[in-house]
């Protein structure tokens, strides 16, 4: 089996702090684009990128893991079956799409399907 960790999405209630720590900690790169009227921040370390960073929406700050599924309307349909909740319904993004859940001992999760570490990409 591959990977199933797809992409990993931080939101920090300081994106220029997280940005600092990581980049100093880690030695990331960082680029910055306008979406939706927020900035996101894409993460690499010298290779594709692997992370994301946009600001909380007022909550703790928060590391949110992406799970790679090839089919994303079955598994988070699955997963429904299995007592999680459904926190934001599938949004289509450029590069795939994904449905965030709470499993049953409430974590929080995304379910993508797209390009990533699952599809061969």
């Amino acid at each position: 089996m591959t990977n199933p960790f797809a992409y990993m999405e931080l939101h920090p209630s300081s994106p220029d702090k997280a940005k600092s720590f990581y980049g100093d900690l880690m030695g990331w790169s960082f680029s910055d684009a306008e979406m939706g009227g927020a900035t996101y921040t894409v993460v690499t370390n010298g290779a594709a990128p692997f992370a994301g960073i946009a600001p909380s929406s007022g909550g703790p700050a928060h590391w949110l893991p992406y799970l790679w599924v090839e089919d994303l309307d079955v598994a988070a349909k699955k997963a429904e079956s299995l007592g999680a909740k459904i926190l934001q319904p599938r949004v289509d993004i450029p590069v795939g799409s994904f449905v965030v859940l709470q499993d049953p001992a409430g974590a929080t999760v995304a379910l993508y399907q797209g390009e990533g570490a699952g599809s061969g990409a």
